[in-house]
């Protein structure tokens, strides 16, 4: 059945791109706060509705900045997720041995054998010692009824975390006897976190597992290493620059910021799934692209059921608003640990939306362009090859077809510039032609640089904008988007 509605026209909904997930958290807070400041709004009139709950840590960060309350609808917010918590527990432990409330949330996470009576016994034996239980774990051995299985558990855990500490404390040496880039890996808080989530094997509790929840826990892993990465880059500019504390701190100020005045309300923060019945007076939904809406299992698949699902949870996003509606996509966003160029949502077109912003930008140099240059490259480095030529030019072979020179039966064969225009008229309609733009979810805007036709297995190879790679496809199984 057609919706409608009683209330008088209002503005229409609008798509606005911008330049990544940080951009795209600090026009919805500022927005915000601005309506409320000039008395129009008030805090519980907005929601923000995203796909995949990872989507939430920049939104929280830039609202905490802007002092604006917010609540997670049927869920938590960020840094109070579970696997999140978890984390920041092990990153407190390798800051202060004597965290003890840390130590005994993680000390069996991952699982490692150690139960709650082994536990009891690390206490005791802190109490009776007046040591941290850390310190108790390095004295496994000592420690009253400790034995077996659960003692080589502590003792492995003790090691694990000491060695660690250890390597953090070498790499701030090196640091501070470095330029001002400092070193990498482990001597950054985003190389400490990235060697945890590996020494620990964390990401082994959910992987190849199918289920959405355990896929969000790990992408908001992954966004907490991007969460570490942005600190860093923020944080270099600073009198302290970044370290391990400051980033504490800030996890802390964040997820402390949910303290909500009842008489302005909060800003409520929530999935697509868990907005089903509810409205609000004002709507943004963020992250309208490819692989985000629809979900990228529904892009990777190909299950047209799973993409009507996704069209009409998309639905349930939109129905929410009662009179406006926003939308937003990023040109890039850090994802499930790497650094995406985004496609445009595949929805885009079924939505009647005011535009604000180029989702596709354009090359420097058109794909024409770039596909001739690197054409005549491999002509030119064919030919200094040594030796005979290796590569025939058309003009050559149509010298040569014209001479009856080198055993060619003219008479057998279609002429080169007739072949040239056969190719040019097939390749006009061809969408993975050489030359023609696309993008990917992972590699961002690349130009067809070859394409290699073997049926069912036709394959394509791409020179990528961002870093200059070459990549090749099959084309039937590919992600690519033309895009031009």
């Amino acid at each position: 059945n057609p919706l409608f509605t009683h209330n008088p026209e209002g503005s229409p909904p609008g798509l606005t791109v911008v330049s990544n997930a940080e951009a795209e958290a600090e026009l919805l807070a500022s927005q915000i706060a601005a309506a409320v400041a000039d008395g129009s709004r008030s805090y519980r009139d907005f929601a923000v509705i995203y796909r995949v709950n990872a989507l939430s840590r920049p939104i929280e960060t830039s609202l905490s900045r802007h002092s604006v309350p917010f609540q997670v609808a049927a869920g938590f917010s960020f840094y109070e997720r579970a696997e999140i918590r978890d984390l920041i527990a092990y990153l407190r432990l390798l800051e202060n041995d004597s965290d003890d409330v840390a130590l005994q949330r993680i000390i069996n996470r991952p699982a490692r054998g150690i139960g709650q009576k082994s536990i009891e016994r690390l206490r005791n034996h802190a109490q009776k010692h007046n040591v941290s239980m850390m310190q108790a774990a390095r004295q496994a051995h000592d420690v009253n009824g400790l034995k077996g299985r659960s003692l080589k558990a502590v003792s492995a855990f003790a090691d694990l975390i000491t060695d660690l500490q250890d390597q953090v404390e070498a790499a701030a040496g090196k640091t501070n006897a470095a330029d001002d880039d400092g070193v990498a890996g482990i001597g950054t808080v985003t190389g400490l976190i990235e060697r945890l989530i590996a020494e620990i094997d964390y990401l082994s509790l959910w992987r190849g597992e199918d289920d959405e929840v355990d896929q969000d826990r790990v992408a908001n892993i992954h966004e907490f290493v991007s969460a570490a990465r942005l600190y860093e880059e923020a944080a270099r500019d600073e009198e302290d620059g970044p370290s391990l504390q400051g980033f504490l701190e800030l996890a802390s100020l964040t997820s402390e910021a949910d303290s909500v005045d009842e008489s302005k309300g909060a800003v409520t923060l929530l999935t697509m799934h868990a907005a089903k019945g509810l409205e609000f007076p004002v709507v943004y939904i963020i992250g309208f692209e490819s692989g985000l809406v629809p979900h990228e299992r529904a892009v990777r698949d190909g299950d047209p059921a799973s993409f009507e699902e996704e069209r009409r949870l998309l639905f349930v996003g939109v129905t929410r608003a009662m009179q406006e509606l926003y939308l937003t996509q990023t040109r890039q966003r850090d994802f499930r640990g790497s650094r995406r160029y985004t496609i445009s949502s595949p929805f885009l077109p079924e939505m009647q939306l005011e535009v604000n912003g180029q989702p596709d930008a354009g090359f420097e140099r058109s794909p024409e362009e770039v596909h001739r240059a690197r054409a005549r490259e491999r002509y030119r480095a064919a030919q200094d090859s040594g030796g005979t030529a290796k590569v025939m030019t058309a003009a050559e072979l149509e010298q040569r077809l014209s001479e009856g020179a080198g055993g060619i039966n003219s008479g057998s064969l279609t002429t080169a510039s007739k072949l040239l225009e056969q190719q040019e008229k097939a390749e006009e309609d061809n969408p993975f032609a050489p030359g023609r733009r696309v993008r990917h979810p992972r590699y961002g805007r690349g130009v067809i640089m070859e394409a290699a036709d073997g049926s069912s297995r036709a394959t394509v190879t791409v020179l990528f904008e961002a870093d200059d790679r070459e990549e090749t496809f099959v084309v039937a199984h590919s992600p690519l988007q033309p895009i031009g």
